[in-house]
């Protein structure tokens, strides 16, 4: 169910990521002759925020992260790395993963989802989903005052 949830999550991030790439694309830096594009900035800047929703970096953090990585991929083109059987694998399985990913939001932009049938999905699989109740020992607060109030709202 988890798996799922995350990947209905990825769906609807990589729509709302389409419509934002639809507008007009900067250069923001350039490298080497290079351009870092707006586009690429969104890319990374969603993808960021995929792996750690709770640590957005800035956005000149993000653009000197694609800097650098234009630097290494510049480094990488010069030891041929570009050109070895893992390189190759590993872009074998991106160029699948990407593709998958851009079929779902194509097929999703063109048959959307209505309300009802993601409301009588998640009802339907809510039991399934682990609700494990926790209990706090104790709760911080500043003040006595303030404790008592807890206890109170609590019991």
């Amino acid at each position: 169910m988890k798996l799922k949830l995350a990947l209905l999550g990825s769906i609807l991030l990589g729509c709302v990521a389409q419509q934002a790439f639809a507008e007009e694309d900067k250069t923001l830096a350039i490298v080497n002759g290079q351009d870092i594009k707006q586009s690429t900035l969104q890319f990374y800047a969603l993808e960021r925020r995929q792996i750690d929703p709770k640590n957005s970096a800035p956005m000149d953090q993000l653009i000197d992260d694609l800097i650098n990585m234009q630097l290494l991929k510049e480094e990488a083109h010069k030891n041929k790395l570009d050109k070895s059987a893992d390189f190759k694998a590993r872009m074998k399985f991106i160029n699948l993963s990407m593709l998958s990913q851009v079929a779902m939001i194509h097929y999703l932009d063109s048959h959307p989802i209505p309300e009802a049938r993601l409301k009588e999905e998640y009802d339907a699989n809510i039991t399934n989903m682990d609700m494990t109740e926790l209990k706090a020992s104790h709760i911080l607060v500043q003040d006595e005052t303030k404790a008592k109030e807890e206890i109170e709202k609590l019991s």
